[in-house]
């Protein structure tokens, strides 16, 4: 019976690490889609592919 414990607290402990990794990629993800890039050469802002790559949604 101990053993039986044993595993259901590490598969619990697994599942509760996985869900916080999980919420971190997606709050790191909405701060990156909210997000605007500007892309510089010198002091002047490029409105470039990179630009383009950074900042347009697609449709997919």
């Amino acid at each position: 019976m101990l053993d039986l414990d044993m595993i259901e607290d590490l598969s619990q402990q697994a599942y509760v690490k996985r869900l916080a990794i999980d919420s971190c990629i997606e709050f790191v993800a909405r701060a990156v889609a909210q997000s605007h890039f500007k892309v510089l050469e010198g002091n002047r802002i490029q409105k470039n592919d990179v630009y383009y790559k950074l900042n347009i949604k697609t449709k997919y």
